[in-house]
């Protein structure tokens, strides 16, 4: 976290999650085109890290309609209400808040997706039906 987004600031983002989620080789990271992602030095660590680089087009401001509207949330539900007396602190309370969306979205899909397969085996099937 910092006054401005620098691209030493979005590299170490990029570390810090990377060193969090250890992601599979060609992991899409999308993200729009300002000068701080597209910067020989952050290409690069995507390069490194085995991700695989995707932008938004000039002028299209929908491709990023899914995080903006994350963002929003975030400052509606949390930023708002709290009250950081550091930067440690908003760091960390955001963090936090970030990783329970995460996980909380995580188990809708699970709670979903068993759900889904739940009806259809109430639905007289007697043995699931998969398809690898």
């Amino acid at each position: 976290m910092d006054d401005r987004m620098t691209t030493d600031l979005v590299m170490s983002a990029l570390e810090d999650a990377y060193k969090a989620k250890r992601p599979k080789k060609g992991l899409i990271h999308h993200s729009d085109r300002v000068s701080q992602y597209a910067s020989a030095d952050y290409r690069k660590r995507l390069v490194k890290y085995r991700m695989k680089a995707s932008m938004s087009r000039k002028g299209n401001c929908y491709d990023n309609a899914c995080i903006e509207s994350f963002h929003s949330l975030l400052k509606k539900e949390f930023v708002y209400y709290t009250r950081f007396k550091t930067k440690k602190q908003a760091y960390d309370g955001i963090y936090q808040y970030i990783e329970f969306f995460i996980t909380a979205s995580e188990s809708m899909v699970l709670w979903a997706t068993y759900r889904g397969f739940s009806l259809q085996l109430d639905s007289n099937e007697k043995q699931p039906n998969f398809i690898f």
